[in-house]
Formats: structure tokens, C-alpha cells, sequence
């Protein structure tokens, strides 16, 4: 089980189709009717801190969003062909 994540396995990278599935969908706060096309990531671990870190493995072609505060993987996405 992946501890960071607390699934039994861990689930494969968004992928740039699944980003624009989402973006699409619009603002996931209720009652808001924002049209913005943009995704913003913030962590549930630690709600009142807004800082998350990045990296990108050119190998891997994997960038990782984590919370900046506990470094809880929130997400990876492939954004490079492997």
C-alpha cells in the first residue's frame, strides 16, 4: 500500500486529456458560475496552507504536484512521452 496516498496501489498520471476533462467541467465550489479553464491544486491535508511544490523527472517525463507543508503526493501528471 502507498502510504503517501493511502490506496492500495497507486493510481496511474493524469494524462493532459484527463486535465482538459476536468477544466472543462468548470468550478468545482458550489453556486459558482467562474469560466476560468484553469485548475488550481490545493492540498487536503493541510487546507489553510496554499503552497504546494512541483518537480518534473525528464526521465519519467512525470511532474508531480505535493503539499508543500507535509509532502503528501497530491497528484502526478505525464506530460512527456516515455
Amino acid at each position: 500500500m502507498s502510504a503517501r496516498l493511502g490506496w492500495p496501489t497507486e493510481p496511474p498520471p493524469f494524462t493532459k486529456t484527463d486535465l482538459d476533462k476536468i477544466a472543462s467541467q468548470g468550478c468545482a465550489i458550489p453556486g459558482c458560475t467562474c469560466e476560468l479553464g484553469k485548475l488550481f491544486f490545493r492540498s487536503l491535508c493541510h487546507d489553510d496552507h496554499r503552497g504546494v511544490d512541483v518537480s518534473y523527472l525528464k526521465d519519467s517525463g512525470i511532474l508531480t504536484v505535493s503539499c508543500a507543508v507535509c509532502e503528501r503526493l497530491m497528484l502526478k501528471i505525464k506530460i512527456a512521452e516515455s
